[in-house]
């Protein structure tokens, strides 16, 4: 990939993010249109996304983020009001940049968009002044080097509305700048759109004009930025530059108080002079400055840079005081260098696991202290390692607002989306995997479960319908539910189109459950007609391939003129999991740690078998059980004496017979081949510390396969 491609890519990633930063600010306005947060939220990723794609070079983008971000500074300014012709405009602006970033066509044609923009009405010359609680702060000026030093002092308008941030900027850009497409000016016509700001060209560092390369910056910046932004909107304008740039942004209390700092601090400060050699000009009773020059301390542009400086501090003194804002407290991480990072930690938990063995094995007091020590920083490690994997759900919540908006006109139905537990967190590649079978249950949803706002209206249900997309943590899984308040499920009818296509026979006697389950099976779909919504039998069957691939499960309640809620139990992450080692017949077993309760010896006195149901009691409970050695065929003799670990499934609780338990164990989840998906209640497989293989069971998949069998499982019995 040549560099000129790379920079590009790194917008596109860029842009992605502040696209659904926009959506999200657009949906949110549909029913808060006066809320000026959500405002400035749009204003200022659509002004990012104009002054990003101007360098390189996406000139459709930045022409559609232009007439777009007028509107929505007209909104600023009160001018216009955020209706839903506007909304509408905006996101078919954000589909079609989407559609340009990807290399596809386009959802409308862009000079069809431009010109509805345009419709909406340019702004006037008088409404570009400054109301008097709304300050317009003036273009930036740069100044140009070898121009003489001016000690004229410029002010920003009256702050009565808004607080007023001064930072200071360096900005040297790499002197390979230009063969990246990238042209320095315009960033700093970005900063002069963020408020008023002088700018130095420093020329000191360019050769004589024998020596110079065209394609080369030579040149570097002092930039003096007044803003009612934080520094967020700063490393925004630069944010395609500043890893390979010398980049400095600090901002500057205000003196709100004190006098003003003098040129000489100013020029100290910065660390372009000494005080002593200050001192020393001082005594010569003369303008600081031309004494400065004329001794060839610094030089002309370094005298401007530290006046301008002056003048914006004098002007930010007489408006307010600052609050000191914060800088940026996130940073975004390539999700290869994580992966990597993982591995290199599942490397690391094998090497501990098999020092752990030697020390058994050995009884060397030193190998145990090394194995002590390496065990807790492997514990560290891998917490670290996790939660820079793990990120909120609620960020892929996002994107369903809008798929709901477009359904509902499209059905012409009333649907809210309701989201909860959007702060529950789970590993990065999975919330990926999840965006697809999110999509296709909520599609669903609206489109076959929730009725006609008519029909609703017979029923005595409210107009407007819902759908609820709710997440939890539930032993060591994250729960994910989608629910509507629709019609609900017909079995009768899901039962008849199941036998018309063949998915099972005639005379099949099927529960509740299971007729429920038949939606997911492939090519089943209750529709009438095929549209291009519904009506193949694809979607609910990609649905259950996602999550079989995730380990998950899926379940199904539903009940006639309530609603239908589906629920998806997907491992938190896919990396390394705290087990329980077990030992059945001479072969190695991990179930998930976070599923166990507790481990008890197996008494032939507290179990019981009543109607073909295995129970044991545990503190005056009957729980039932079932013994691993049958279940996995296993043979062999069983143990004089066995043990019984307590489980938590979605059912209750469940006892499992093993030989014995060895331990807690950290296993690094190594998935298994498609010659294993016939064994559901198998979840993956991992490395001992002795190289041999053990194999990761899946609670729940095995219990719901015995009692499919009809062994006789059940939930616990008080």
């Amino acid at each position: 990939m040549s560099l000129d491609e790379k920079f590009r890519q790194t917008f596109r990633d860029e842009a992605a993010e502040l696209l659904a930063e926009l959506e999200d600010a657009l949906l949110s306005l549909e029913t808060r249109p006066d809320d000026t947060v959500l405002v400035e939220r749009a204003f200022r990723a659509l002004h990012t996304l104009k002054g990003s794609g101007a360098m390189f070079g996406f000139e459709t983008i930045v022409t559609l983020a232009h007439e777009t971000e007028t509107i929505f500074d007209r909104i600023r300014r009160s001018e216009l009001r955020a209706e839903r012709t506007i909304i509408d405009l905006a996101l078919s602006v954000k589909d079609a940049i989407r559609a340009s970033l990807d290399g596809g066509d386009t959802p409308a044609s862009d000079a069809e968009l431009i010109g509805k923009l345009r419709k909406i009405g340019p702004v006037e010359a008088e409404s570009k002044k400054a109301e008097p609680d709304s300050p317009e702060l003036p273009e930036c000026e740069t100044v140009e080097a070898g121009s003489e030093v001016a000690e004229s002092h410029s002010r920003v308008g009256d702050a009565a509305s808004g607080r007023v941030n001064v930072f200071r900027v360096r900005f040297r850009p790499d002197p390979d700048v230009f063969r990246s497409g990238t042209n320095p000016v315009r960033l700093l016509d970005e900063l002069r759109g963020l408020g008023e700001c002088e700018a130095v060209a420093h020329a000191r560092h360019i050769p004589s004009l024998d020596k110079i390369d065209a394609e080369r910056c030579y040149v570097l910046w002092d930039i003096i930025l007044a803003t009612r932004y934080d520094a967020n909107a700063l490393h925004d304008v630069f944010a395609f530059v500043e890893h390979e740039s010398e980049l400095t942004i600090e901002r500057l209390r205000e003196p709100v108080e004190e006098a003003p700092k003098r040129l000489g601090e100013i020029l100290v400060e910065r660390g372009d002079i000494r005080a002593e050699e200050v001192e020393e000009i001082v005594r010569g009773k003369r303008l600081l400055g031309q004494m400065l020059v004329e001794a060839g301390l610094v030089s002309h542009d370094d005298v401007r840079a530290a006046l301008a400086e002056q003048r914006q501090m004098t002007a930010a003194a007489e408006r307010q005081h600052d609050n000191g804002d914060e800088g940026p407290t996130t940073i975004r991480v390539n999700l290869g260098k994580l992966d990597s990072l993982v591995n290199l930690v599942g490397e690391l938990v094998t090497a501990q696991a098999r020092l752990a063995r030697s020390a058994e094995e050995g009884d060397r007091s030193s190998i145990t202290s090394i194995n002590e020590e390496i065990e807790r920083h492997v514990v560290n490690l891998r917490g670290l390692a996790m939660e820079m994997r793990m990120v909120a759900i609620g960020e892929t919540y996002a994107r369903f607002f809008r798929l709901v908006r477009d359904l509902s006109r499209q059905l012409d139905k009333d649907v809210e989306l309701v989201t909860e537990g959007s702060e529950t967190e789970l590993d990065k590649r999975i919330i990926d995997k999840l965006v697809e079978p999110l999509t296709h249950l909520i599609r669903n949803a609206i489109d076959h479960g929730i009725e006609p706002v008519q029909a609703r209206a017979e029923a005595g249900k409210p107009s407007r319908a819902t759908v609820r997309l709710s997440a939890e943590h539930s032993a060591g899984m994250i729960r994910i539910h989608v629910a509507d308040d629709g019609r609900g499920l017909d079995e009768a009818d899901i039962l008849e189109r199941a036998v018309e296509n063949g998915v099972v026979s005639q005379d099949a006697s099927l529960s509740r459950e299971e007729i429920f389950a038949l939606v997911f099976e492939p090519g089943f779909s209750t529709a009438a007609e095929v549209t291009d919504l519904s009506g193949r039998g694809v979607g609910m069957d990609i649905v259950r391939r996602t999550v079989d691939a995730l380990n998950g499960s899926l379940s199904v309640q539903s009940e006639r003129s309530v609603g239908t809620t589906v629920t998806m139990n997907i491992p938190l992450t896919l990396a390394i999991m705290d087990g329980l080692l077990v030992r059945v017949d001479g072969e190695h077993y991990v179930l998930p740690l976070a599923s166990v309760l507790e481990c008890i010896e197996r008494n032939e006195e507290s179990t019981y078998t009543t109607n073909g149901r295995r129970l044991i009691e545990v503190r005056e409970k009957l729980i039932p059980f079932l013994s691993l050695r049958d279940e996995l065929s296993t043979g062999g003799t069983p143990p004089p004496v066995s043990q019984v670990v307590i489980a938590e499934t979605g059912d209750g609780r469940v006892g499992l017979v093993v030989d014995e338990v060895i331990g807690q164990t950290q296993a690094v989840v190594k998935s298994l081949g498609s010659i294993s998906r016939s064994a559901a209640s198998v979840s993956a497989a991992t490395i001992l510390g002795d190289g041999t293989v053990a194999l990761v069971l899946d609670i729940a998949r095995l219990v719901a396969e015995v009692s499919g069998a009809g062994s006789g499982t059940v939930k616990e019995e008080v």
